[in-house]
């Protein structure tokens, strides 16, 4: 009895304990945030009428590119549904225009991680992270119209991706509702309790001069590379907040987790396959330079704002 409580008490002293208090720490502060994300997007997803968006698309072309691109940071559609859906609407007559502001401005926010946003970050984040995914989307939706009609109109392959739940069977709106519901909290739980020990390992395990160096002096630098470093780094949203929370307790700057919010979902591998396979080389080569230049941009910009 005596050495079980030896090992216990040495235990309190290691860091695998106080990865595990800062992680249910890290849980309770954010979790009612993650819950209310969910539940409205699920309710979105129930409600969402496909066939009216994409009437509503094909109207005029400059009131679309702007509805297309808040719709997108709006819209709680995963990438699986969004792009297979872009490019078989583009082939039925739909601009490419407001479907690329869409598709720009969609990976960059959703209800669920505006939720999450505020609770971790705060409002002021949130919605900065809402205006540049409009604004990016907007300058999307322009430049592929500028395209079409002074370069020549840009042509998508067979997509070969077809998306199953756009076949499914009529549900009853509830029906739809508790299906979406338990499907993003299953996703959503995945990643974010995986997020929540990596952001308490981070806190335990790496120093706020090392964050500094690399992230925290406030220089072009320190945005590029956190703009690079979304690109291989990222894998969900709901996971990426609490890493990047714990990096800014660190010193990261708001500039820097600001341009990693914009690089890192528009450039995750799964994004960019599919992007690839439903339009081409040559819209995915656009669309990478836009989200990767603009992340470098409004990173910079943010960081000289008091």
């Amino acid at each position: 009895m005596n050495y079980l409580q030896l090992l216990i008490s040495r235990f309190f002293h290691t860091y695998t304990y106080n990865i595990l208090i800062d992680s249910w720490k890290l849980f309770t502060s954010l979790w009612i945030y993650l819950l209310i994300g969910i539940f409205f997007t699920a309710l979105f997803q129930a409600f969402l009428d496909k066939q009216k968006l994409s009437e509503w698309v094909k109207r005029n072309s400059h009131i679309s590119i702007f509805g297309a691109a808040a719709f997108g940071v709006i819209s709680p559609l995963g990438t699986y549904i969004c792009l297979p859906m872009a490019g078989s609407l583009f082939r039925k007559g739909t601009p490419l225009a407001p479907l690329m502001a869409f598709l720009v401005a969609s990976p960059i926010l959703n209800p669920t991680i505006f939720m999450l946003t505020v609770g971790a970050f705060s409002y002021e984040m949130a919605f900065v992270r809402l205006f540049t995914g409009i604004f990016l989307g907007v300058i999307g939706g322009y430049l592929f119209m500028y395209l079409d009609n002074h370069v020549g109109k840009i042509s998508i392959e067979e997509p070969p991706i077809m998306d199953k739940k756009m076949n499914e069977v009529n549900r009853t709106l509830f029906q739809k509702f508790l299906k979406e519901f338990k499907g993003s909290t299953l996703y959503m739980l995945k990643y974010f309790s995986i997020a929540i020990v990596i952001a308490a390992a981070i806190k335990n395990l790496i120093t706020s001069d090392q964050v500094d160096w690399m992230l925290g002096n406030g220089s072009f630098l320190s945005v590029v590379f956190a703009a690079g470093a979304g690109i291989p780094l990222y894998s969900c949203g709901g996971a990426a907040i609490p890493v990047l929370y714990q990096l800014s307790e660190l010193g990261m700057t708001k500039g820097a987790v600001l341009a990693f919010f914009i690089s890192g979902p528009s450039t995750r591998i799964s994004n960019l396959v599919i992007l690839k396979s439903v339009f081409n080389f040559r819209i995915l080569s656009i669309y990478l330079s836009l989200v990767l230049l603009g992340a470098v941009l409004f990173g910079f910009i943010y960081n000289l704002v008091p």
